[in-house]
């Protein structure tokens, strides 16, 4: 039985909070006519009556996130207002945030969460917005493991910015401290450099656990670390990190605008290149969140459109990827297909004129000595650096061609008589060496391998310990009387599957492809991410949300003990 709405606007039933702000909180809702979730963001309507600013900014973001269409941008469905109070219809993205990912993902789940982000971010620069406000919360996961950028409405059209009235007051800021561009901290105009620079410190944050200027004392010293201290190497922290991540991560951070990236796919060419150096060509195949849709299991996360549908770097003259409705190199189609995650086709991104020659480049104005395009200009393709696409199809070549200098072609005729002169050479020596006796196949190599008992001894060694914390988690969530403990204890267990998980991952390969073994690491990683969504529901006070995900640590930590009790 479907619990009864929280109240009725217009034609949205509200059922439960799922998010709070200073300005605007946010609900999921069913909207009645179309049968579908959506979160609905309504304006505090104290915000409204003490500060009128704040309805037009919020206007702002319908139209400034409505304009944007992309894989990687969280859609907006329309702007409103009910009894005076604005209000914003969205997508609905059941995962949360990417919030209780932080510290708990791989090299290649935080390349695909950048992949993502900068593509999303490459989006909105085309259509002259920035965000002003990146961080995990407004990092949305989607049911099949990918990442869409949400809260655009912190954001304008910067473009716009000298020629029309700025709704913030000058000299104020948006944004969130931890994560604040020196610039933004500073009051300045702030252009896509301000992006990357916020998107460098949620990178900072995946790879250690926390941001690396924490709000001990105050926003305002945080601001002030922002704009003069520099942001402590990723390396002194954690030195497992590759120096050739770390040295991204500097310019990504750097103190002025100008010496960051000067587009978001060119710091994702820049990262890709690092990660097929570290992970492979395949690294995509372990690329997507961890979520609870069992259908997307197992399979590689497609590439993020770049540049109007055309994956970064997937330049036609290339031949990384050929025009659209062509067959893309190395097993990626052309913009459009599937494989590219459902864009249109773009005429092969409209990268190369019907001449086949690159259209030139249009100057491009400055906002405060930052370069901004021409919306009017082509989007020239991204060059330079090999991306994956490439990568693969360069790898490829050089497997088919032939070393040392090119030779002559052979007369077909003359071919022909080789191969048949060959295979004769080939008959007559099988039948001499069949004569001298029958041949012996090469013997087998065997490789060594552990029994099944000292497998299930190494799987019970990493289950102990979050067996222990097990056992009590149930009475401690019982015990704690404040929505504040529970999701401590909460985030607590989250950390203590994690754990278990990362411990199971350092298991040898041969117990870990065990199919029994298999479901316990599946196990164990849905229990993680369970009990992350138990933590963000108590916060929230998300009644709904608390129960669902208390029903379903129930039954998973119930099949999580059938199943190491199937070891023993």
């Amino acid at each position: 039985m479907t619990a009864a709405p929280l109240r009725t606007v217009g034609r949205y039933d509200l059922l439960e909070v799922i998010g709070r702000g200073g300005a605007a909180v946010v609900y999921l809702a069913h909207q009645r006519d179309l049968r579908r979730r959506v979160a609905l963001k309504e304006l505090a309507p104290f915000q409204a009556a003490v500060d009128p600013t704040f309805a037009g900014r919020f206007a702002e973001e319908s139209r400034v996130a409505g304009s944007l269409s992309h894989p990687n941008i969280v859609t907006v469905h329309e702007y409103f207002e009910h009894d005076g109070v604005p209000f914003i219809a969205m997508e609905y993205l059941s995962q949360g945030s990417l919030r209780p990912y932080v510290g708990t993902l791989t090299l290649a789940q935080i390349a695909g969460v950048l992949e993502g982000v900068l593509a999303g971010l490459a989006h909105g620069q085309s259509h002259s917005v920035v965000h002003r406000d990146l961080k995990p919360e407004n990092l949305l996961v989607t049911a099949d493991g990918r990442v869409k950028i949400a809260d655009f409405g912190v954001a304008r059209a910067y473009a716009d910015a000298v020629t029309r009235p700025v709704v913030t007051a000058v000299g104020t800021t948006i944004g969130t401290p931890a994560y604040m561009a020196p610039e933004q901290a500073l009051g300045r105009e702030v252009g896509p450099a301000a992006d990357l620079y916020s998107l460098g410190i949620v990178a900072w944050e995946l790879l250690i656990g926390r941001v690396p200027f924490e709000e001990k004392d105050t926003p305002v010293a945080v601001l002030y670390r922002h704009v003069h201290e520099p942001i402590p190497p990723v390396r002194s922290v954690s030195p497992d990190v590759d120096p050739r991540i770390e040295a991204w991560l500097e310019r990504m951070l750097a103190k002025d605008p100008a010496d960051r990236y000067p587009r978001a796919e060119v710091a994702w060419e820049e990262l890709e290149d690092v990660v097929l150096e570290l992970l492979g060509p395949r690294w995509r195949r372990d690329a997507r969140l961890p979520v609870m849709e069992s259908a997307v299991a197992g399979r590689p996360l497609a590439p993020a459109l770049f540049v109007d549908g055309v994956p970064a770097g997937d330049d036609p003259a290339v031949g990384g990827v050929e025009a659209a409705g062509g067959p893309a190199a190395g097993g990626v189609e052309a913009a459009g297909g599937p494989a590219a995650g459902g864009g249109e086709a773009a005429g092969g991104g409209g990268l190369i004129a019907p001449g086949g020659e690159v259209p030139p480049r249009r100057a491009a104005p400055t906002l405060d000595g930052i370069p901004t395009p021409d919306p009017a200009a082509p989007i020239p393709a991204p060059g330079g650096r090999p991306t994956i696409h490439r990568l693969a199809r360069r790898h490829d070549l050089e497997q088919e061609a032939p070393a040392g200098p090119s030779k002559p072609p052979i007369h077909r005729g003359v071919a022909i008589a080789a191969v048949l002169s060959a295979m004769a050479v080939a008959i007559v020596l099988g039948v001499l060496v069949g004569s001298g006796g029958a041949s012996r196949p090469p013997p087998r190599r065997t490789t060594p391998t552990l029994s099944l008992a000292a497998q299930a001894a190494q799987v019970v060694a990493v289950l102990t310990p979050v067996a222990a914390a097990q056992r009590t988690d149930i009475s401690r969530l019982d015990a704690a009387r404040t929505a504040s403990a529970e999701a401590t204890v909460a985030a607590g267990m989250q950390h203590a599957y994690t754990n278990g998980v990362r411990h199971f991952a350092a298991l040898p390969a041969v117990t870990r492809s065990a199919t029994q073994a298999q479901s316990i690491d599946a196990t164990l990683k849905r229990l993680a991410l369970l009990y992350g969504s138990l933590s963000a529901a108590a916060r929230a006070r998300g009644k709904v949300r608390y129960a669902t995900a208390r029903a379903r640590i129930a039954a998973a930590e119930a099949t999580l003990r059938a199943e190491t009790k199937a070891l023993s």
